[in-house]
């Protein structure tokens, strides 16, 4: 594998910036005590830093019908991320499933190409570049349809709105976003300062890291030939190909549109941000505009893994010769199918309400953030990292739920971290389950082997 020497190596492989989860998307509502009942839920996920929860959650609900003397559930999820560029992109992604001017396909392409690619198409560019000038006119009017922006402070919508400016300038200077000045610009000193002397046997090493981090790893699936057969559980390994692998790494382009990264010509500029750095000349501090996002592991866990029903399943993890004849792009294309078709038919049905509240975190006050909503939410959702975070913190939280309420605390884990080793990688995991098993009031609900369920007794 790489051989990461020291925790600067390892950020710099997973990213100073997160713009996707390294874990398969969820069905919230699954894991309450009374899934699908008839009250209204709040979610509070903590830096999922993407949609694929939501979106998971909301085409797994069960309409309940649509009559006029049903009282509609709500489901309100509350989002804190950490830059303004996240909560942005969540409102573009919706914007592009509910866009009447594209077709079903255009849709899914654009989705998987913006949501989850270092470098994006033409097509891509030319959509988002239609959605901006609408926020601009929404956000202030707190009008984003889908989004309620009442946790968002004056000075947090400021920053969205300067954020949609410096993209609005990136994109007035196209030729800075055009693939051979933006690598150049951008992602060729991480990847240089990454490899290191041994950028000539980079291939090499990314293929070490395929086979160790990726091949190596084993995932558990529900799969079905067909409607009349039973449904049985297979260990497979993911359906990840190496080409794919091979081609986020050396392209930045994980889901590839019309199997080619030669269509993806710009880079993502609302992947671009700002990190603290200093001057070669004389070493004072400035923000250096990049991209600082991961350039090891991909997005594939989140969205290209597990199919979204069994006979898919079957069908996607079939084998040929002990090789997949699916890719993990496909799987991914259909699960955003799925999001798209639930998604469309939620808004339709009367039985279901659901917003979204977006709240940009503010690290003086971030455990008392967590601790206030807390309060009020049905489950917390954290991130790998922000889990670890917060372990010695967790016991602080719990005092603030009520008596006998049915809470949830969701952690993501390590799992499918190409950077870091399988035998680490269940070593943090069991500091996890450890951490929390020191919780009188918490019991491991379900262990996902991805994510470890915790119910509040």
């Amino acid at each position: 594998m790489l051989g990461l020497n020291s925790a600067l190596d390892l950020q710099n492989a997973l990213g100073f910036r997160k713009f996707y989860g390294i874990s398969p998307a969820v069905n919230l509502d699954s894991f309450l005590q009374t899934p699908n009942s008839p009250r209204d839920k709040s979610i509070l996920l903590y830096e999922c830093i993407d949609l694929r929860h939501i979106l998971e959650t909301i085409a797994s609900i069960k309409p309940k019908g649509d009559e006029a003397n049903d009282q509609p559930i709500t489901y309100s999820f509350y989002m804190v991320d950490e830059s303004p560029a996240n909560i942005l992109r969540h409102m573009i992604m919706i914007k592009v499933l509910t866009d009447g001017e594209l077709t079903d396909r255009e849709k899914i392409e654009s989705f998987l190409d913006f949501y989850w690619n270092i470098y994006i198409t033409a097509k891509t560019l030319t959509v988002v570049e239609r959605i901006l000038p609408i926020l601009f006119k929404e956000i202030p009017d707190n009008k984003v349809e889908f989004f309620n922006l009442s946790q968002l402070k004056y000075k947090d919508k400021d920053l969205l709105i300067e954020a949609l400016e410096d993209w609005r300038k990136l994109l007035k200077a196209n030729n800075v976003l055009q693939r051979a000045n933006a690598e150049e610009k951008f992602t060729r000193n991480r990847v240089t300062a990454l490899y290191k002397e041994r950028w000539e046997h980079r291939k090499n090493l990314i293929d070490a890291d395929y086979v160790w981090g990726i091949k190596d790893n084993s995932i558990e699936i529900t799969k079905q030939a067909d409607a009349k057969s039973q449904v049985e559980a297979a260990t497979t390994q993911p359906c990840i190909h190496f080409f794919e692998y091979f081609s986020f790494r050396e392209s930045g382009v994980a889901f590839q549109v019309h199997d080619t990264p030669e269509n993806h010509k710009f880079i993502n500029f609302t992947m671009l941000d700002y990190q603290s750095g200093r001057k070669k000349t004389d070493k004072t501090s400035c923000g250096v505009l990049g991209y600082w996002g991961d350039i090891t592991t991909g997005p594939f866990p989140s969205i290209g893994i597990y199919p979204a029903d069994p006979i898919q399943a079957f069908n996607f993890y079939t084998k040929r010769n002990d090789n997949f004849i699916h890719t993990s792009s496909q799987i991914a294309e259909s699960n955003v199918q799925k999001f798209l078709t639930c998604f469309l038919q939620a808004i339709n049905n009367k039985s279901i309400k659901f917003m979204l509240y977006p709240i940009l975190k503010d690290d003086k006050k971030e455990l008392t953030t967590v601790k206030s909503l807390f309060q009020k939410m049905d489950m917390l959702y954290l991130s790998s990292d922000v889990y670890q975070k917060f372990a010695k913190n967790i016991p602080e939280i719990l005092i603030f739920m009520k008596e006998g309420s049915s809470r949830v605390i969701i952690g993501e884990t390590l799992k499918f971290c190409a950077p870091i080793d399988l035998k680490k990688r269940a070593a943090l995991k069991k500091l996890m389950i450890d951490g929390m098993t020191e919780i009188e009031r918490m019991k491991l609900l379900k262990d996902l082997d991805h994510h470890l369920v915790y119910q509040a007794l």
